[in-house]
């Protein structure tokens, strides 16, 4: 029986396969964009967790108001003037009350909104956890009128 052999190896032609260096810059291209992918997905979460900061602070703005319309017109909270600040969740909560007295310190934005006989204005602010930054706190205006 006869064997053809096939001669395929020459080394005669160079122009076929990848060169050391060639391979070496295709890598280092890569791992550049392996890189950014990276610092993509990095930024990614850190802004994912400000904005989870942001929507919990909220939440608990609204709980604090929540429950301050719950209580009666003459309940201690809403003595005018600034509240020591409470901790809930981790969240710092603070209100200050102004009535129609003319508490309203002067400049102070209450976004027009002004104090008329038996109602008074609560400004309920929040500020995130220990230990993380949050931009702008959490806060939340509202009215409650006596008797209503």
């Amino acid at each position: 029986m006869y064997y053809k052999k096939d001669n395929n190896f020459d080394c005669k032609d160079k122009t076929g396969g990848f060169t050391l260096i060639e391979v070496l810059i295709a890598v280092a291209i890569f791992s550049i964009g392996i890189l950014a992918v990276g610092t993509m997905q990095l930024r990614s979460t850190g802004g994912n967790t400000n904005a989870r900061i942001g929507t919990e602070a909220s939440v608990w703005a609204q709980d604090r108001v929540e429950t301050l319309m719950l209580l009666p017109y003459t309940d201690a909270a809403f003595t005018t003037g600034v509240h020591p600040p409470v901790i809930e969740g981790g969240y710092t909560v603070a209100w200050t009350v102004y009535d129609s007295s003319g508490a309203t310190p002067a400049g102070y934005p209450l976004w027009g909104v002004t104090p008329t006989n038996n109602t008074i204005i609560i400004h309920v602010t929040v500020t995130g956890p220990k230990g993380t930054f949050l931009t702008n706190p959490s806060t939340v205006v509202f009215v409650k009128a006596q008797d209503v």
